[in-house]
């Protein structure tokens, strides 16, 4: 299985870089992206969960693509795009529509989207070292991901890691 470092290594070499990282809460999105931009400092990186704080087209009860990120990486090469872990695919959401909408900004932008995901086990672990885990939320937040995020990130992900032993 790869690491987060193996699998940083294997993409700093592309240029530009364009890529979303998907996976549930805590699986290391957000250290991928840090890896990738201590590596070359051209990498801009777009948190979701920060910009979700300040731009209401990124928060999860009115989100939209092409607003939410569009600006951010509209005068920048090459980016990554951390998505945060049950934003985009979620119950009672159009997720018909949402997996339409990131195709079509992946291709748009020549974006590679990456998958990353682990056993049930691993992501509890990791997911109380969440700054934004609930105690009491794990099991609906691992079953939502299961049943909805997961499956619609597999339809659009171009790679896909496990990365339950890195």
């Amino acid at each position: 299985m790869p690491s987060i470092e193996d699998i940083t290594q294997s993409l700093v070499h592309d240029q530009p870089i364009r890529i979303i990282l998907a996976g549930h809460a805590g699986i290391g999105k957000t250290s991928l992206a840090r890896n990738l931009v201590k590596l070359n400092a051209q990498i801009k990186h777009v948190e979701l969960d920060q910009l979700s704080k300040k731009n209401l087209k990124c928060s999860i009860s009115c989100f939209d693509l092409v607003k939410c990120f569009g600006p951010e990486i509209s005068n920048v090469d090459s980016f990554v795009i951390d998505v945060g872990g049950g934003h985009i695919f979620r119950k009672k959401a159009n997720n018909k529509l949402n997996l339409k909408s990131i195709i079509d900004f992946k291709l748009r932008h020549n974006i590679k989207i990456i998958l990353l995901h682990a056993s049930r086990d691993v992501i509890k672990a990791r997911y109380f070292k969440h700054p934004d885990s609930h105690s009491d939320g794990f099991d609906l937040d691992w079953e939502t991901w299961f049943e909805v995020g997961l499956p619609n990130w597999k339809q659009c992900c171009d790679y896909e890691f496990d990365v339950s032993l890195s």
